[in-house]
């Protein structure tokens, strides 16, 4: 199974980039544990662009709390 590519945010490509993240889950879920690991294993993907500004402000939020 393919990996994600990098997603920067554009409307455009939300669609493939979700599907490509929810196959590979399904595919290795066995491989990223729990709810909360896949979803940071999502954010490692969105480091580019605007997703990569939202993700640093939602890693912030996590670390403050």
């Amino acid at each position: 199974v393919v990996e994600p590519i990098a997603f920067d945010g554009k409307m455009d490509d939300v669609k493939s980039f979700i599907t490509s993240c929810t196959l590979y889950i399904n595919a290795c879920a066995g491989e990223l544990g729990d709810k909360d690991t896949k979803v940071l294993w999502v954010m490692s993907y969105c480091n580019k662009g605007m997703a990569h500004e939202w993700c640093k402000i939602e890693v912030q939020k996590v670390n403050n709390n």
